[in-house]
């Protein structure tokens, strides 16, 4: 069955070792692959069950534990959430096990299987989506879809180094090619902000900035420090190691609140294993 029942559905409260359907969310995954089978892509079903505020799996796991999310992600829906939940065939009564595994017992390393080396055992579970349409869902998702032009091979010397100033995501690099009057190719190169671009509007806002700008904008400010270097060496190297103070009793601040929550779930554990132990030695548990 897996550590954590799939999307749609819980476990049995009469066998822990079997699946039914939740009826909370069930309609949710039917509604998501009659969305696939209309033509939707993953992204524009992403954005459409976070603009009308759905909450993803993970989210939902944590609200319903009673718990808060650990996780650092957006907690929004994904292009990749949706491309999995599609291809899962848990959501037609299928047991699928053995998709990856190790090389050799000497290597601990993953690695995925062909689909012919699969453990499947048809019919384990209650279905969610009737098999005429996860055939169909299949079927658009075997169509060769046409790659858009590859890159031109100039990268962007701020990829990965630019975040967004409201959510805090990394900045996804956009290229837009066009051609001038007179033939010769053009491009615009901008940064939109990833968050919005993975998981629409409900998650940010379409920030951009043209690279050109942004050059300007970084370049105006290295020439301002290196004026600053030259007529004033000193002051320029206190205002450097009281940043870097600054910096440092941050990072102490995050390690040490790490190291307070580390603890506390050691006590946790040591607390558990305890009472198991006492468990055991009593005969209440085998």
């Amino acid at each position: 069955m897996g550590t954590y029942p799939a999307y749609g559905y819980r476990r049995d409260p009469l066998d822990k070792h079997h699946l039914v359907i939740d009826e909370e969310t069930a309609p949710v995954v039917r509604r998501i692959f009659e969305m696939r089978a209309s033509g939707m892509g993953f992204h524009a079903i992403a954005v459409a069950l976070n603009e009308e505020g759905i909450q993803p799996p993970g989210v939902l796991y944590y609200q319903r534990k009673g718990q808060s999310d650990p996780r650092r992600v957006n907690h929004k829906w994904a292009d990749q959430t949706v491309k999995n939940m599609v291809r899962n065939e848990v959501y037609i009564g299928n047991m699928v096990q053995g998709k990856s595994g190790t090389l050799s017992y000497k290597s601990r390393k993953l690695v995925n299987k062909s689909e012919d080396e699969w453990i499947r055992v048809e019919g384990t579970y209650e279905a969610i989506i009737p098999r005429e349409l996860w055939d169909t869902v299949a079927s658009i998702g075997k169509k060769k879809v046409r790659k858009s032009a590859p890159s031109d091979g100039c990268k962007s010397i701020f990829t990965g180094l630019v975040y967004c100033a409201d959510c805090g995501f990394k900045m996804r690099n956009h290229i837009e090619k066009f051609t001038y009057k007179d033939g010769r190719p053009g491009r615009y190169s901008s940064f939109i902000c990833g968050n919005y671009s993975r998981s629409g509007r409900g998650a940010c806002t379409i920030h951009t900035i043209y690279e050109t700008v942004l050059t300007q904008l970084v370049l105006e400010d290295i020439r301002e420090k290196a004026r600053f270097a030259e007529y004033d060496p000193d002051r320029l190297m206190g205002e450097i190691l009281r940043l870097k103070e600054k910096e440092s009793h941050t990072r102490l601040f995050s390690y040490e609140q790490e190291l307070k929550s580390s603890l506390s779930r050691i006590s946790d554990l040591e607390r558990l294993m305890q009472n198991l132990y006492e468990d055991k030695c009593t005969g209440s548990i085998p």
